[in-house]
């Protein structure tokens, strides 16, 4: 009896919070433009290291932008690459107004980076994004017109892997698919927890708030969900997510399965800082659900009972992922990834088990960099 009922219990919790982001989804409309708006000045600033080739397509994409030359400047931030960047400014300095800041000796780091880039910005609207990301024509128009027009105090948007068939970068495009999912349902929901610095914009003058009160807390690899809970707490009700197709980033999969495990552990690491009790417990229910299903999974080959306890857990979970999933897909417009769903479903809750475990503990390579846990 207890075990059925300790089932019940973790397929009940799944349950409903797969519900939860499926009704913020809905909840959350399509963005439609504001036509009377005053157009911010905008800093878009551009950390990076080592992304020449992708830096100068996205350097492309937003010389191409619909939004006044007048009213926007690029900011592109050097991590101390290992090679020359070559003529980027000159290739591009007619086409947009652009600057190359360098980090000094002493310097290192995306969140360094960021911040030398805000300080060097004046305008009120800053936009994020990462070097390997290519954007749309209407990119700034649309996050500018969202952010002037919601009042907000944050805008994100999603984030997806380029199209592909391949099956590695399937996997990878699918699984990143339902983290979008999940940060748009929540904030659709008014319980944000989770948006990426590759397609983001905020008030400069609240992250360099948020900086100045947390100089000593913050994660190696960028700040941008820890931002959002602080802007959350500080502003609740004003973070939104931009459903929106001319909005979307699109970045690329990672190449190996080394670098895959090295950006989970990187994602996995930061979790040590998040103290907001909506994504803590939203991340013990993933967590120990996947668990207990590799749990259950090992015990099948020794007992009946266990198989049975996993068969049901499984069945609930991709039941209720496939419609999520289902839901999400035929809005972006990559139905065709769910081929790969049910051996994604089984990969899943394994490496999830697995990463959650050590992800505080492993140290893992970044651009370069050996970061210790």
């Amino acid at each position: 009896m207890f075990f059925w009922g300790f089932i019940v219990l973790i397929s009940l919790l799944y349950l409903f919070l797969v519900c939860f982001i499926i009704s913020g989804w809905i909840r959350t409309k399509a963005f439609i433009m504001y036509d009377g708006f005053i157009q911010p000045t905008v800093s878009v600033i551009i950390p990076f290291r080592n992304e020449f080739t992708g830096l100068s397509l996205l350097l492309f994409d937003l010389a191409d932008q619909n939004y006044p030359k007048d009213k926007f400047e690029v900011i592109i931030v050097d991590d101390h690459s290992t090679y020359p960047p070559g003529s980027l400014i000159s290739v591009f300095i007619n086409k947009i107004n652009i600057r190359e800041l360098n980090l000094g000796d002493n310097e290192q780091g995306k969140k360094t980076a960021m911040i030398k880039g805000l300080n060097a910005s004046g305008s009120e609207l800053v936009l994020t994004t990462d070097a390997d990301c290519r954007v749309t024509p209407d990119w700034i128009p649309e996050m500018s017109n969202y952010f002037v027009s919601r009042k907000v105090k944050l805008v994100f948007g999603s984030v997806l892997y380029r199209k592909s068939r391949k099956l590695n970068e399937c996997f990878q495009g699918l699984e990143y698919l339902s983290l979008v999912a999940t940060g748009a349902g929540f904030a659709g929901n008014g319980h944000p927890v989770l948006c990426s610095a590759a397609n983001m914009g905020f008030e400069r003058i609240r992250y360099m708030e948020f900086i100045e009160e947390n100089k000593s807390s913050l994660a190696v690899s960028g700040d941008d969900v820890l931002f959002m809970l602080w802007l959350k707490k500080k502003y609740p009700g004003q973070i939104g997510f931009i459903k929106s197709l001319a909005s979307i980033v699109e970045t690329k999969p990672v190449a190996s399965l080394k670098e895959f495990i090295n950006q989970r552990l990187r994602w996995t690491s930061k979790s040590r800082y998040y103290k907001d009790i909506v994504i803590i417990l939203t991340a013990l229910i993933v967590y120990f659900g996947s668990l207990t299903l590799s749990v259950l999974l090992v015990g099948a080959f020794f007992s009946g009972l266990l198989l049975k306890g996993f068969i049901v857990l499984f069945l609930v979970k991709c039941i209720i992922d496939i419609v999520l999933l289902y839901i999400v897909t035929g809005y972006y417009r990559n139905r065709y990834l769910l081929v790969i769903f049910f051996p994604l479903e089984i990969v899943y809750f394994i490496y999830i088990s697995i990463t959650g475990l050590i992800g505080n503990f492993l140290s893992f390579d970044w651009k370069g960099r050996r970061i210790k846990p």
